[in-house]
């Protein structure tokens, strides 16, 4: 069944609607209708986003390391510090006491592995004293002084050399010194040269 609509009454429904439209919005609402009905919003991704992330990734790998170096060397000073305290803790006078008694290489070797220089050099000296006594060469006595050691000492070589010990000795121990490694490593050998000969007399 065909509607006829005069031409004064199509002017009057058609005066408002466009009929006009260009491609290109044609394609904006297309667009527009295709995101709408998928329900997803895609955002603009862009690689320097990645790049930033990999960046990112990469300083807190180092930051963890260098977290794991620091913690680890903060251990071992804990475990040198506990070293030391308990070397330090026995009071020399109570090493004095029983040097005949005591291990002193053993207490030595606890000394220098807590890097504690000064007692590791009083000990090679209680280690010289201990050896002149067992050699004869001294009557030890606690109240006795490194100079009456050496009064009574009547080996002329061996006098000689435990006096050069005695004065290395003193101007550190008495003046309380802090010796540090080269220093010690410095001062060693003569304490050595004199203990290998004394080992060596009482072989012969």
């Amino acid at each position: 069944m065909a509607i006829n609509v005069s031409e004064k009454e199509w002017k009057e429904l058609s005066q408002d609607q466009s009929y006009i439209e260009t491609y290109i919005e044609r394609e904006q609402k297309n667009d527009q209708k295709t995101s709408t009905s998928s329900g997803i919003n895609l955002p603009n991704f862009s690689f320097e986003y990645l790049e930033d992330i990999i960046y990112i990734i990469v300083f807190l790998s180092i930051l963890l390391l260098l977290i794991k170096i620091i913690v680890s060397s903060s251990r071992n000073k804990v475990n040198i510090n506990q070293k030391a305290k308990n070397i330090t803790s026995k009071p020399i006078d109570k090493i004095e006491d029983k040097i005949h008694e005591l291990d002193l290489e053993k207490l030595l070797e606890e000394a220098l592995s807590a890097n504690s220089f000064n007692m590791a050099l009083r000990i090679h000296f209680l280690i010289i004293i201990k050896l002149l006594s067992e050699k004869g060469q001294i009557k030890w006595s606690k109240e006795k002084t490194n100079w009456e050691y050496f009064s009574e000492i009547r080996d002329p070589n061996l006098s000689s050399q435990f006096k050069k010990i005695i004065l290395t000795f003193e101007s550190i121990w008495y003046k309380e010194i802090v010796l540090s490694e080269p220093q010690y490593v410095g001062l060693v050998p003569d304490y050595l040269s004199l203990k290998t000969q004394l080992i060596r007399n009482e072989k012969q």
